[in-house]
């Protein structure tokens, strides 16, 4: 005979160790703050709300992969790349590559992928890979500067090495993106012109507009969703 029987208080402790071993106030304006709603970053820097419990659980994934994969291995006259800051807005890289010059991020999905190692094509992602993660990418890419034309591409590009753990059947892939020099600029451009917006509004005091500077789909289980649709005073 076998009883199971739920321990919940034992669940919150572990989510609060959780909690206290992975989720970190940031208090500077990171890359990552202008890829998504920029109100939501203001009220996670002035009043947060903790995340729930689901999405602290799938952040731990990723937690527990870095560490696995990437954190305190000691390699003779290596060193993890340290974040680094460019036009007050700061960039964490997850590796330094050492087979080749420059930086990798590493990513977990339960998106399914094609032979080739890419994420599978939808409607929504018709490149594979999911529009943030491309943004976050050229974003990344920015300070390894342009490469001349060679012989097999007529434009000046740059390169980004990429890691993808399929989670589904436990795949782990490796890859580099070659993107168009021109669009990672105006990808930059965009995103420090919504870090100033961000600085700004922390400066003021005053969340930036809600419903604004967000995509639709990410008020969807937002914990701020309610603050948006009350008013501040005075605003």
């Amino acid at each position: 005979m076998l009883e199971w029987s739920r321990n919940m208080a034992l669940e919150e402790e572990l989510y609060a160790r959780l909690r206290r071993k992975h989720i970190q106030d940031r208090p500077e304006i990171h890359f990552s703050d202008t890829l998504y709603c920029l109100t939501k970053a203001y009220w996670n820097k002035v009043a947060p709300i903790p995340v729930d419990n689901a999405t602290l659980g799938l952040f731990a994934i990723g937690f527990a992969l870095e560490d696995v994969l990437l954190k305190d291995y000691p390699i003779p006259g290596h060193a993890n790349v340290e974040p680094y800051e460019y036009e007050g807005v700061w960039f964490s890289p997850d590796y330094l590559v050492t087979a080749m010059v420059g930086e990798m991020d590493l990513k977990t999905t339960r998106m399914w992928s094609t032979p080739d190692g890419k994420p599978k094509v939808t409607s929504e992602r018709p490149y594979g890979f999911p529009t943030s993660w491309l943004k976050q990418f050229m974003g990344y890419a920015y300070r390894l500067g342009a490469n001349p034309p060679d012989a097999g591409c007529d434009v000046e590009y740059v390169d980004y090495s990429v890691a993808i753990m399929y989670l589904m059947p436990g795949t782990l892939v490796a890859g580099t993106i070659r993107f168009a020099w021109d669009i990672v600029e105006l990808n930059m451009a965009h995103h420090l012109h919504r870090a100033s917006v961000l600085e700004d509004q922390l400066s003021q005091g005053i969340a930036p507009v809600p419903f604004a500077y967000n995509e639709p789909w990410e008020c969807k289980n937002c914990v701020y969703y309610n603050r948006c649709l009350t008013p501040e005073p005075g605003g």
